[in-house]
């Protein structure tokens, strides 16, 4: 026969896992319940208040914008011709609204105020004897992130964009003669006919840039990282020497 268990035995032996979760659930399943819908609930809210945040920063953003070109109209109105005071008045607007753009990580709309300045008056880019009198202020465009903008057939002849970032950004038939592109990231960059003579490109980075029929007469190529991947040497002036 079979010996009758021993009931101390059973009464003394740890309960299996299993057990012990039926047991969890039955006397603790309410508050694991209200625990998951509170997680879940705060996990949606700031779902929500993510997408809100990015949608109000979008439409301050485009209202800043929007303002701003407003404004630069109004002021060039009232004087189509060079005017120092008009001029400094829209150096600073402009200033003031691609800094803002820029700690909004704005890039699309940097690259549309830029384009605007460039064909309303590609002048204020940069210092310009006036006359008898030099402006000194001109618009800043160095530390900038314009990568993946489309910037085709813009006019930045003679602009500042030391230390800018311009990875993947389309640059297509540019003027930028005489420009200081020092440090200037143009990774996977469209520079397709543009015009880069006498730049000052110096520890820019070009790699995988495409450059078809891009002229570089001039242009100070010493420290750069070209298409290819490899270091200009010094003495990289019009091309870049890498062997």
């Amino acid at each position: 026969m079979q010996p009758a268990p021993d009931l101390y035995l059973l009464f003394k032996s740890k309960p299996s896992l299993g057990h012990k979760l039926k047991i969890f659930a039955k006397t603790r399943g309410v508050e694991l319940t209200i625990a998951l819908v509170g997680i879940f609930i705060g996990f949606a809210t700031v779902l929500v208040s993510y997408k809100v945040g990015i949608h109000q920063e979008i439409l301050q953003a485009s209202r800043m914008t929007d303002s701003y070109f407003n404004g630069i109209v109004d002021l060039y109105a009232k004087s189509m011709d060079e005017n120092q005071r008009i001029n400094l008045l829209m150096i600073a607007r402009t200033d003031a609204i691609i800094e803002d753009l820029n700690r909004l990580h704005k890039p699309e709309k940097i690259a549309s105020v830029i384009g605007f300045v460039s064909n309303l008056k590609p002048n204020l880019f940069y210092k310009e004897q006036d006359g008898d009198v030099l402006r000194e202020k001109y618009i800043y465009l160095g530390h900038l992130d314009l990568s993946g903008t489309t910037l085709r057939n813009i006019n930045l002849e003679k602009a500042r964009l030391s230390s800018s970032n311009l990875k993947d950004s389309d640059l297509t038939h540019a003027n930028l003669q005489y420009a200081v592109l020092k440090r200037v990231q143009f990774e996977n960059a469209i520079l397709n006919n543009a015009n880069l003579n006498y730049t000052d490109l110096r520890n820019a980075n070009l790699k995988n840039a495409l450059i078809s029929h891009a002229t570089f007469e001039n242009a100070n190529l010493e420290g750069a990282i070209w298409v290819n991947g490899i270091r200009c040497k010094q003495g990289s002036i019009g091309h870049c020497l890498y062997r």
